[in-house]
């Protein structure tokens, strides 16, 4: 008597798995996106911005390096001297390599223009 009724549990609970199983066929999971479908656009904008950044700290470098060196190169006295000439082709007669550089601005040979025509 026992048997019998373990036998109709086992039966009982035998189909209430192969009904569960078939609702599961029928009705399939819901599947989650792979989370690097959320990431990656997350990830391109925060690349982007890095290199944004990066980009202009550079940019702001470069502007300030060559401000200072157009600063300095107003020191030079090229301009003033008697011996600089706004030729293309020779500039200085003196030092025609080192006209308008940061060698220039302490020249031995600086000669200031007379403010006075030949007369």
């Amino acid at each position: 008597m026992y048997h019998n009724e373990f036998l109709k549990e086992y039966a009982a609970l035998n189909e209430a798995t192969l009904s569960e199983e078939r609702v599961n066929e029928t009705q399939p999971d819901l599947v989650n996106p792979p989370d690097f479908i959320f990431w990656s656009p997350v990830g391109f904008v925060v690349g982007w911005a890095v290199l944004y950044f990066m980009l202009s700290k550079i940019g702001i470098a470069a502007r300030d390096e060559i401000a200072v060196n157009i600063k300095r190169l107003h020191q030079a006295p090229c301009k003033k001297c008697q011996f600089y000439s706004n030729n293309h082709y020779l500039k200085c007669a003196i030092h025609p390599s080192a006209v308008l550089t940061e060698k220039a601005i302490g020249c031995s040979d600086y000669c200031p223009q007379n403010s006075k025509p030949f007369s």
